[in-house]
């Protein structure tokens, strides 16, 4: 079991369930509610166990049937990034700039900290963990230790940019990471010797990457406020671009590449040449990072709810609102369906 980025949680051969009655756990108390950032981690499921972690200053574990807490450890910072893991370890980011290493029972086993915030989920893979910070600075580190193997320094200048970072990707050989300032770069992911930059975004205004980068064997997908470009993970050069306003996240399928628009909707688009399918209008503010779950898409909108579309039309198919929107991609997988809602909320719904 290797670890997960971007691209590969995605994508899950498992259906949202048939019924949406959710399971509610509050993490915020009613003060903390109000935090005007919202919820953007999503949760991990690893075999029984659910891997949560928040604004609430930690990450706990419980099982999925009971609620059971098997462990909770607390946190320096908040946690905006998404926990990943790979064969042994789980790695949680804050804000506070700490990148903790844990075993799946929830003892330390060390952790690395850093001058600026973690915003950004890190990946894990080949004994590797890679975290992006909120200066736009990559970090490799050993997996097994937190000794530092390479870093790459970007000199963006993140200042008044929308996120202070876009997500991380792996394949090829190389990490590819989307930069404030419109760039995709490619680095090897073993010495971090810089590969290629390309370029996504033209104007200086809302230049950041957004959505991706993806990759998947032929093509690296990211895209902005400008537009939606499939480059050559090879050299960078663009295989195609199209003017889409892109947010939130994408979904690689079989055919189709599937977004967030920065109109509130949710597109399908052709990804051997950008040719768009569908679109459809969601219920309150902008897409969060969807899922491709069996035949449906599923995803959450920052002021609204959770919604399954029909992959091939757009058609939706069923809609749930949890009382606050939703900023996080949301889990799909075998046992069911989880997210945390923007108000601190952690929803399951169960098969």
């Amino acid at each position: 079991m290797g670890g997960i980025d971007n691209s590969k949680s995605s994508r899950t051969a498992f259906a949202s369930p048939e019924k949406w009655q959710a399971h509610r756990i509050n993490l915020l108390s009613e003060v903390e509610r109000d935090f005007p950032s919202g919820e953007h981690s999503t949760p991990l499921v690893l075999g029984e166990a659910l891997i949560v972690a928040s604004s609430v200053r930690e990450v706990f574990a419980m099982t999925w049937e009971g609620e059971e807490l098997i462990w909770k450890v607390s946190t320096k910072g908040r946690v905006f990034a998404s926990p990943t893991y790979d064969e042994s370890r789980i790695f949680v980011a804050d804000d506070e700039g700490v990148l903790l290493a844990l075993d799946l029972e929830g003892n330390e086993l060390w952790r690395f900290e850093n001058k600026y915030p973690f915003l950004v989920s890190p990946i894990a893979d080949g004994g590797q963990v890679y975290a992006l910070n909120a200066n736009q600075d990559l970090v490799c580190l050993d997996a097994a230790s937190a000794e530092a193997r390479w870093s790459y320094g970007s000199e963006v200048a993140a200042e008044g940019t929308i996120w202070r970072g876009a997500s991380l990707a792996l394949g090829d050989g190389n990490v590819f990471v989307g930069l404030a300032d419109g760039r995709v770069v490619a680095l090897d992911a073993k010495v971090g010797a810089l590969q290629w930059k390309a370029r996504i975004s033209e104007k200086p205004e809302f230049a950041d990457v957004l959505v991706g980068p993806a990759y998947e064997e032929g093509a690296v997908y990211a895209g902005s406020r400008q537009g939606l470009s499939a480059l050559n993970p090879l050299d960078g050069s663009a295989l195609w671009f199209k003017p889409y306003a892109a947010v939130g996240g994408l979904a690689i399928g079989e055919a189709r590449l599937y977004f967030g628009t920065a109109d509130g909707g949710m597109a399908a688009v052709d990804k051997t040449n950008g040719a768009l399918i569908w679109t459809t209008a969601l219920d309150g503010g902008v897409a969060a990072a969807p899922v491709l779950a069996g035949g449906e898409v599923v995803v959450g909108a920052t002021r609204g709810g959770l919604t399954a579309l029909d992959a091939e039309s757009g058609k939706i198919l069923k809609n749930y609102r949890p009382g606050s929107g939703i900023s996080a991609r949301p889990w799909v997988g075998e046992k069911g369906v989880a997210f945390i809602s923007n108000a601190g909320v952690l929803h399951r719904f169960k098969r």
